[in-house]
């Protein structure tokens, strides 16, 4: 019986964590055609809701996995989840033209957050 709610509780969280993915690839994307907001071609909408699709669910599938590995202590520990959810925001801020320098730090910040984040040698065992 324990099984159900644990099942519920990670599909509302896939589906949550899906619909934040959505939201913020689409945002660097908008955010990107609004220097062109009064003529954009439909040929701009289109890209952005190809890679919104696109990118979504592998932004939102990082997101989970760390969730994961934090929640449930994985080895690995947060880190190649972190990489891999920052390395599709980079990609989609690229691709959708507003990367900039200043990007750098918050890059920095996040990897040595979840650098600092590893397991130490018998934490959590009991």
């Amino acid at each position: 019986m324990k099984r159900f709610p644990r099942l519920a509780m990670m599909a509302a969280v896939s589906t949550i964590g899906l619909a934040v993915s959505y939201g913020v690839i689409f945002t660097f994307y908008v955010a990107g055609l609004l220097g062109d907001w009064p003529l954009v071609p439909s040929r701009a909408w289109e890209r952005t809701f190809r890679a919104t699709i696109l990118l979504g669910p592998v932004l939102a599938g990082f997101l989970l996995l760390g969730l994961l590995a934090w929640r449930e202590r994985w080895t690995t520990g947060l880190l190649p989840w972190v990489v891999g959810a920052l390395g599709v925001i980079v990609v989609a801020r690229h691709d959708a033209g507003i990367l900039s320098p200043f990007d750098t730090i918050w890059i920095v910040v996040f990897l040595a957050m979840a650098a600092l984040s590893q397991r130490s040698e018998g934490d959590g065992e009991e």
